[in-house]
């Protein structure tokens, strides 16, 4: 675990290679990527950290104090922006996942699929390839959905199209997914 919520951290990483879950109560709430920033929701008061953040694959980090950070940001004149920027983020990432989320069972998988796919996979002409390390079991948890669930609806998913069968990844067909990659797409750029 980089961090532990409900504890406070000096430090904020820059994600320089690798995916890491951000959990509340024990639920995934989100995934952070290369260019990231873990650590930066709490930086004003050094409060307790907000998420824990566990590390999916390898990764490389840029580890930084807060307080180095903090004085940097005031004693920039953009610093002010920069701190109201990052807020404005933070909500466009809670709005996106509320969106995502209202929607009946079978489309609350689709569209998290699509936007796991294009967040953080591989998106290649009539696919999105999801990082092996974002398993079904893991998307039950960020859709808050028993496994069996989303074992069930992929399958049928599967059967209709919309997932290509492999064993190592979940692999979306992007001629069946067209309008969830539309809705989803549309969503990134709020």
């Amino acid at each position: 675990m980089i961090s532990i919520e409900g504890e406070v951290h000096d430090y904020i990483y820059i994600i320089q290679s690798g995916i890491c879950s951000l959990a509340k109560y024990g639920e995934i709430k989100g995934f952070l990527k290369t260019d990231e920033v873990i650590e930066m929701n709490n930086i004003l008061g050094n409060e307790a950290s907000f998420f824990t953040v566990t590390a999916l694959t390898n990764m490389t980090l840029f580890k930084f104090a807060k307080v180095d950070v903090m004085l940097k940001i005031m004693h920039l004149q953009e610093g002010t922006l920069f701190l109201y920027n990052d807020l404005k983020i933070m909500v466009r990432q809670m709005l996106q996942w509320d969106i995502l989320h209202v929607t009946d069972t079978k489309n609350r998988i689709k569209r998290n699929i699509v936007f796991l796919g294009i967040r953080h996979g591989e998106e290649t002409s009539d696919q999105l390839i999801l990082p092996r390390i974002i398993t079904k079991k893991i998307i039950s948890d960020f859709v808050r959905l028993t496994p069996t669930t989303v074992y069930n609806i992929c399958k049928k998913l599967t059967e209709e199209g919309f997932l290509v069968e492999n064993g190592q990844a979940l692999i979306v067909n992007k001629g069946r997914a067209e309008c969830e990659i539309i809705v989803v797409k549309n969503l990134i750029l709020l």
